[in-house]
């Protein structure tokens, strides 16, 4: 069977749309081990929203930058429904006004994407591929090979092992969030799983700062060269 490559399905849209439904499939496991009724509206959204808004942009469009703003935009969503849901875990534990909190997560997500926006800015990615990390850019035409290495990747050691996967560590930390919460009482279980998605937050926040970059640097380089970047399928 021909499968395709990582490199490949990070250009494509329908990448983004599956890390939205697994995401908020997550989330909706964690309201529901907290109780019914608090479940953040911005859940349902997502699961919609993202996933269909995925597979037409996968079929309609091969700009890169497209598929770009749909990966912010994800970010963003999902941020919103984790904040929602924290929230909703720190009513139960302290009956008061969560104004602070709000500011607090806000403060959060905003410290984490800009670290993540500026690291990315000063990568070499950006000098040498605007739109991505994977892949390789024909200037004189705008298209770009996700099956094509960049130049550094020809030498790069690629990380080895399966729990070096950040993708595996966020579920880890979840499963092993949920195995400690069986040993403690409610308050305990709420305040595990609160600080469990306040990491997500973060992680989510240097994502999307990361993301911010490429669709600044990718909108910078078409408006420079007077062409479009699309990628290659």
């Amino acid at each position: 069977m021909n499968t395709r490559p990582f490199s490949y399905w990070r250009y494509s849209p329908l990448s983004t749309g599956v890390l939205v439904t697994l995401v908020a499939g997550l989330i909706r496991l964690i309201a529901a081990s907290i109780g019914d009724g608090v479940m953040p509206w911005i859940w349902l959204i997502g699961v919609l929203i993202g996933p269909i808004v995925g597979v037409v942009l996968h079929f309609t469009s091969t700009r890169v930058l497209f598929g770009r703003l749909l990966d912010f935009a994800a970010f963003m969503l999902l941020l919103a429904a984790m904040l929602a849901l924290a929230a909703a875990i720190l009513q139960q534990l302290v009956s008061t006004n969560v104004i602070f909190f709000w500011a607090g997560g806000a403060g959060l997500v905003i410290a984490a994407g800009v670290v993540g926006f500026v690291r990315d800015q000063r990568s070499w990615f950006r000098a040498q591929l605007p739109c991505g990390y994977d892949g390789r850019l024909d200037e004189r035409t705008g298209k770009v090979d996700p099956y094509a290495p960049t130049p550094r990747q020809f030498n790069q050691p690629k990380p080895r092992g399966l729990l070096k996967n950040p993708s595996v560590q966020i579920v880890a930390g979840i499963v092993l969030a949920q195995l400690v919460v069986r040993f403690l009482p409610n308050t305990g279980k709420l305040a595990v799983l609160l600080l469990t998605i306040g990491g997500l937050v973060a992680i989510f926040g240097f994502g999307a700062g990361r993301v911010a970059s490429v669709c600044l640097a990718t909108w910078r380089w078409e408006r420079q060269n007077g062409k479009q970047i699309h990628v290659v399928r």
